[in-house]
């Protein structure tokens, strides 16, 4: 009788636990599997004196020992895989329904808006949007420009009419960064936009960074995403000492002031939800110059938004002159004093899900 054959194969089974292995490990990697019940039963199922007497013995212990062999790939909970955090479960981030400060989550698919504001910047509209698509296929690219006399505008209106994902928004004259932000704000609400992206034109903000920026909307983790040249894993390669304290100290000076708690308030490389946009009331924004990156970051969290930084590297323009000059610095200082006082008495709100 072919009983004793089986009964070996109890034994080999019961023999081999999952802390010694029963046969030599695949090399392929192994994931991860659900336990349940129903593996244990199938196996016993197997091993447990129902297979056919006879001839079929020996291909009944056959097939427990490569049972042994899925079991031991698979693992217990407090084998292998329960061992080693890269296997271990990981916790699923709350929907947005789930927590009362949150925004609507990024749909799947989302409508990506990414601004890119020019002036006299024709030497990098073209490669820019060329890096921006490579990179997000996906994206649309709005180029705002303030009446270039080098001609930028004609150049990104000629890109427009040759990809049907890049749109140009002029403007008469030259009356800021943040009213040329505000004006393209509107118009990729406009056009239904569920996430929008700042980025500079001259190749500063490296665009190798923009899936990492968009990664944490996706994820449901952030409304607001700030590229942080002063977070871990940040770095600005060629500025010197001057440029670097600069910078550095009017984040530091804001952060203080405005009781922000983020290291990079000055930049100007950022992923909005479109809903903090209509949250935060693009009509009562003050800032025209750079201080308004910094404006949009305290009105934002005033209004309820998660706020996270990314770590970026900054880097020089590739071709151009850069607008910086004393005149900005000056407009910033002023603005942080005037936002704390106007807030003084004010308390951060909750921001509404956006209806579905």
């Amino acid at each position: 009788m072919a009983v004793p054959a089986v009964a070996g194969a109890q034994v080999a089974v019961r023999a081999r636990s999952p802390r010694t292995p029963c046969l030599r490990r695949s090399k392929r990697p192994v994931r991860a599997k659900p336990q349940s019940d129903r593996s244990g039963s199938f196996g016993r199922f197997f091993v447990s004196g129902r297979i056919a007497a006879g001839p079929r013995a020996a291909s009944g212990l056959r097939f427990a020992q490569g049972w042994c062999r899925v079991a031991s790939r698979i693992g217990e909970t407090e084998g292998i895989l329960g061992r080693d955090p890269i296997f271990a479960a990981r916790k699923s981030m709350p929907s947005a329904a789930q927590s009362p400060s949150s925004i609507a989550a990024v749909p799947a698919g989302p409508r990506i808006w990414i601004i890119v504001p020019t002036y006299n910047e024709r030497e990098n509209v073209g490669p820019m949007s060329e890096a921006i698509l490579a990179t997000v296929p996906q994206a649309n690219v709005l180029f705002v420009d303030d009446g270039s006399p080098d001609g930028t505008g004609e150049l990104a209106d000629d890109l427009a009419r040759q990809h049907p994902n890049i749109a140009v928004l002029h403007r008469q004259a030259k009356q800021g960064l943040g009213r040329a932000y505000v004006a393209a704000f509107r118009d990729v609400l406009a056009r239904g936009a569920d996430v929008v992206v700042q980025i500079d034109a001259d190749f500063s903000h490296p665009v190798r960074f923009l899936p990492g920026l968009l990664q944490p909307l996706a994820a449901d983790r952030a409304d607001l995403v700030l590229g942080s040249r002063y977070v871990k894993g940040g770095h600005i390669p060629r500025w010197n000492i001057l440029r670097r304290l600069v910078s550095r100290g009017g984040s530091l000076f804001a952060g203080i002031v405005l009781l922000m708690p983020y290291r990079d308030l000055t930049g100007g490389f950022k992923a909005f939800r479109s809903s903090v946009l209509r949250a935060i009331d693009l009509d009562h924004l003050h800032a025209g110059g750079y201080a308004f990156q910094i404006e949009t970051t305290f009105r934002a969290r005033l209004a309820g938004a998660r706020i996270v930084e990314i770590p970026i590297t900054f880097e020089e323009r590739r071709a151009g002159q850069s607008k910086m000059n004393m005149a900005i610095f000056i407009e910033a200082f002023r603005l942080v004093l005037a936002l704390r006082v106007k807030t003084l008495h004010r308390r951060r709100r909750t921001l509404p899900s956006e209806p579905a």
